[in-house]
């Protein structure tokens, strides 16, 4: 709880608190020991009586020194912690409260937060605990704040059985409508107009609410509601390529219900598996039903090795084109090993997609490479990921198969961080090279977001 503090409150209360129990109790044996001390002498005190487990003493000793100096910050934010451990956790919220509205002191504001969260997350008010921590986010000042953080809200999260997460990315993009570089295909010498990719802005929204349904020691039942929304804007450059085109026929809405859970059968080795359904709208009333199954395997081979192979299997139905239905199958297996403070990890997939459409069924092969460096600027964190995948489109009978090319990166700044979320910022780019000039295409995107800390 005082990590600034541990080094020299240790060595205080060895020099002070030996002497003062030993000449005590010299003086008087068996009696009141009454002794004047400094405030920074007590204030070491009321942390060593938390610490050795005696917060009723701590509370006398911090009360005697608020009542000396009731604008003692440090003493408000030590009767806080002591008021906690003694089990008066409301008069420990009040008092944590008080603190965290008296200073301007960062340190002491999160120190005063945190404190505040802890009395209310005894008192099983587990949501305005949350709040009061991420509250404390916006006052970190030391390296091991960020690791209390992220412990505080891993215990509340184990706590919680109902929880809520939401994203949101917007940025500019070269290809908001997935169209072709091309504007026309040659048809027996005829060229047919085709759809062109526009460039324009994006903005997508996404959230989840889960609610856990079992949790034991050794597995975990969640049920999810998702929810989606992706926004398109054309851009003037858009509108002069195809004046009329409309952005809300790119825009579209998500909802997923399902089931997902993990069991971790030894020490070593855990399963991940996840069953949804949901269904996709677009302009003019057109939607796609979708369900989704899915199986993961983890296996920790060393502690800075992990392999993982995930399955999927996913049915999509639009009826108002049945022949665009599909059936799509895949398998990926990784490997994870730790570089240093960093992490690299290797990717390779293999997939199948089914349709009666001539131009939808395909088998692909991909391998990738995702990578976080170790910190090389104190608050910003950097993430690389880069893949290729090569499709077989066997029913179109084309010579070659097409290339899917992916790059990108994620910056995510910490030091930025308010109320527990930090901004991100993405760049991609993909380029897919086919002999079908439909497919053949590039996208450019860069997004800014924001993602929760913990």
């Amino acid at each position: 709880m005082w990590p600034r503090r541990a080094a020299w409150v240790g060595a205080v209360w060895i020099a002070l608190l030996g002497a003062w129990l030993g000449e005590g109790a010299k003086a008087e044996p068996g009696g009141d020991v009454t002794m004047q001390v400094t405030p920074r002498a007590a204030r070491v005190l009321v942390a060593q009586a938390i610490s050795r487990g005696n917060p009723e003493l701590a509370v006398r000793i911090a009360r005697q020194v608020l009542a000396a100096n009731p604008n003692d910050i440090e003493a408000q934010v030590l009767l806080a912690a002591a008021l906690s451990r003694s089990g008066q956790t409301a008069l420990a919220e009040t008092t944590g409260k008080r603190a965290f509205r008296a200073t301007k002191d960062r340190p002491w504001k999160f120190q005063a937060a945190f404190l505040t969260a802890e009395a209310l997350a005894s008192q099983d008010r587990l949501i305005a605990a949350k709040w009061w921590l991420r509250r404390a986010d916006s006052y970190r000042t030391a390296p091991t704040d960020m690791d209390l953080l992220r412990r505080g809200f891993a215990t509340l999260e184990q706590r919680m059985p109902l929880k809520f997460s939401v994203s949101l990315a917007a940025g500019p993009s070269n290809n908001v409508n997935g169209g072709s570089l091309h504007e026309s295909f040659d048809f027996y010498g005829i060229p047919i107009p085709i759809e062109q990719a526009l460039p324009g802005y994006t903005a997508v929204a996404a959230g989840t609410l889960s609610y856990r349904l079992q949790n034991n020691a050794t597995s975990t039942v969640n049920g999810f509601v998702k929810l989606r929304r992706r926004e398109v804007w054309l851009s003037h450059k858009a509108r002069k390529l195809q004046p009329l085109a409309n952005a809300s026929d790119y825009s579209n809405n998500g909802l997923d219900l399902g089931i997902s859970g993990q069991v971790r059968t030894s020490q070593t080795l855990g399963l991940t598996y996840a069953a949804q359904v949901g269904r996709q709208w677009y302009s003019f009333g057109r939607q796609s039903e979708v369900q989704r199954l899915q199986f993961g395997l983890a296996k920790l081979i060393s502690p800075q090795q992990v392999a993982r192979l995930d399955l999927t299997a996913e049915a999509v139905q639009s009826p108002a084109t049945p022949r665009n239905n599909s059936v799509r199958l895949a398998a990926e297996a990784s490997l994870g090993m730790a570089l240093g403070k960093g992490r690299l990890t290797g990717i390779i997939g293999l997939s199948q997609l089914d349709a009666a459409a001539p131009g939808l069924p395909y088998r692909g092969i991909s391998l990738g490479l995702e990578a976080q460096p170790a910190d090389l600027v104190q608050g910003l964190d950097l993430q690389f990921f880069a893949s290729v995948e090569a499709k077989d489109y066997w029913k179109a009978q084309l010579d070659n198969p097409d290339l899917v090319l992916e790059a990108g990166a994620t910056a995510s700044f910490s030091n930025m961080s308010l109320l527990g979320f930090r901004p991100t910022a993405t760049v991609s780019a993909t380029r897919s090279v086919s002999d079908l000039v439909i497919r053949d295409s590039m996208n450019l995107g860069l997004s800014v977001g924001i993602r929760s800390s913990f």
